[in-house]
C-alpha cells in the first residue's frame, strides 16, 4: 500500500511540474528592462533577498512570463531566474523588420514557446520564409543563441543560427565600422552600459566588426573579443585597406565568406581558389592565421580567414 501511495505522489508531482512548465511555455514573451536607474537583478528565487545571478541593464530584452504579483520568471543569456515585474516593459520596437529569412536547414525550423532546445513547438517556419519581426534578447551572436520573433502573427523563439539577412547593411549581421568622433579611444564593454566592465580600449582609426544592438550600443568584435561600443563612435566611412591586390590561396577548391568573424558562422558565399577580392577592410588587429578580415567579393561583404589570402605582388603584410 505504501508503494502505491508513493507512486501516486510521484505521478502527482510530475503532473504538477508538467502543468507548471506548460503554463510558463504558453506565456513566455519578450520584455524590455525599463523604469530603473541603470540595471535590474536576475535572482535565483522570487525574492529581493535571494542570490543575485546577473545584472540586466536598462534597454536589454529578456524572455519573461508572470510568476506572481511581484515577479516574472525570466531567461537572460540562457540563464533562468526572477526579475521584479515593475521593471519589465512590453513596449519594444522590433530590432529587425522583414529583413531576415530562414536558412541553414533542410525543410523548416521550429518556433518554440521558450528559448530552449526541445521546448514546445508552436509552429514550423519553412526554409526561405521571411520573419515579420525580430526582437533580439540573448546578448550575443553565438550559434546556439535564441531570438524572439514574429511569424504570421505568432510570437516565439528560434535559433539565431538559422537566420540570414536579405541584404548587406545594418540588418543584424556584422559589418566593418571604424572608430571615429572621439578624442583618443572608445571602450569595449562587457554589457551595453557605460558603467559595465571595460574589456579593452579601441583607438581612433581602428576597425571593428559591429552589428546594432539597441539605440545606443552596437555589439562588436575586436581582436576576437566580443562586447559593446557606443554607436555614436562608429563610422561607416572606411577606405579599403587593399583594393584588388589579394587573391584566394591555400585551399582545395574555395573558402567561405562568413556573416560574422567566427569559424562555423553562417556562410554567405563561396569564393573559389584563385579568385581576386574586390576590397579588404582589415579589422582584427594582427596577422595571425586565425585572424579574420572583412572583405568585398562580387558586391557582397563578409569575413574570411587571413590565412587563405595572398598578395599578387607579394606585398601587403604577408
Amino acid at each position: 500500500m505504501k508503494t502505491i501511495k508513493s507512486a501516486l505522489v510521484v505521478v502527482l508531482c510530475l503532473g504538477l511540474m508538467w502543468a507548471f512548465s506548460n503554463a510558463l511555455a504558453e506565456h513566455f514573451s519578450a520584455r524590455q528592462i525599463n523604469y530603473c536607474k541603470e540595471y535590474v537583478t536576475l535572482r535565483e528565487k522570487p525574492s529581493t533577498k535571494a542570490r543575485a545571478l546577473d545584472r540586466v541593464y536598462i534597454g536589454e530584452v529578456v524572455a519573461a512570463t508572470p510568476y506572481n504579483d511581484d515577479f516574472s520568471y525570466c531567461c537572460y543569456n540562457g540563464q533562468y531566474g526572477y526579475i521584479l515585474r515593475e521593471y519589465l516593459s512590453s513596449n519594444i520596437k522590433p530590432w529587425s523588420d522583414g529583413t531576415f529569412y530562414v536558412t541553414n536547414c533542410k525543410e523548416y525550423i521550429s518556433l518554440r514557446a521558450i528559448p530552449k532546445k526541445g521546448a514546445d513547438v508552436l509552429a514550423r517556419i519553412p526554409l526561405g520564409a521571411t520573419l515579420d519581426e525580430i526582437y533580439y534578447h540573448d546578448g550575443g551572436y553565438a550559434n546556439d543563441a535564441f531570438v524572439y520573433v514574429k511569424y504570421k502573427g505568432q510570437y516565439g523563439f528560434v535559433l539565431w543560427d538559422y537566420l540570414a539577412a536579405k541584404s548587406h547593411g545594418e540588418s543584424g549581421k556584422m559589418v566593418a565600422r571604424q572608430i571615429d568622433y572621439c578624442n583618443e579611444y572608445v571602450t569595449l564593454r562587457e554589457k551595453p552600459s557605460t558603467k559595465a566592465r571595460a574589456l579593452d580600449r579601441v583607438y581612433i582609426g581602428e576597425v571593428v566588426a559591429a552589428a546594432p544592438y539597441n539605440d545606443d550600443f552596437s555589439y562588436c568584435c575586436y581582436n576576437g573579443q566580443y562586447g559593446y561600443i557606443l554607436r555614436e563612435y562608429l563610422s561607416s566611412n572606411i577606405k579599403p585597406w587593399s583594393d584588388g591586390t589579394f587573391y584566394v590561396t591555400n585551399c582545395k577548391e574555395y573558402i567561405s565568406l562568413r556573416a560574422i568573424p567566427k569559424k562555423g558562422a553562417d556562410v554567405l558565399a563561396r569564393i573559389p581558389l584563385g579568385a581576386t577580392l574586390d576590397e579588404i577592410y582589415y579589422h582584427d588587429g594582427g596577422y595571425t592565421k586565425d585572424a579574420f578580415v572583412y572583405v568585398k567579393y562580387k558586391g557582397q561583404y563578409g569575413f574570411v580567414l587571413w590565412d587563405y589570402l595572398a598578395s599578387k605582388w607579394h606585398e601587403g603584410g604577408q
